[in-house]
């Protein structure tokens, strides 16, 4: 169904979205839970005491990552993190989205070293 939808949106040279058996987009919190229930059956319920990953980190890693690694390590424009992100503003992605990886923190001390 979601190839199908894809589809239509793109030959109707819309945004591709999510959407319910009706067509109409997924309600952010609909997907939150969808995910929720997909992490916790997947085993990462919170039982060792860990905390069960939202969406939200999902979205911290995967922009994180595409930061610090993408484009064989360069990463990818700020601008385009905020795009990919849904914000207008880079202080509020890179504040709540974006995260200096340890590894990058240690590379960055290191290429100063003599």
């Amino acid at each position: 169904e979601l190839t199908l939808a894809k589809a239509q949106a793109e030959s109707n040279g819309t945004e591709w979205v999510c959407v319910d058996d009706d067509g109409m987009p997924l309600h952010p919190k609909h997907v939150s839970r969808t995910i929720k229930n997909a992490v916790t059956k997947a085993g990462f319920d919170g039982a060792d005491g860990t905390e069960v990953p939202t969406s939200h980190d999902f979205r911290s890693t995967y922009l994180s990552w595409l930061a610090n690694h993408a484009n064989n390590g360069t990463g990818v424009k700020p601008h385009v993190l905020i795009a990919l992100a849904g914000h207008s503003d880079i202080e509020m992605a890179m504040r709540y989205y974006v995260k200096a990886e340890s590894e990058d923190l240690a590379t960055a001390v290191n290429s100063i070293a003599v």
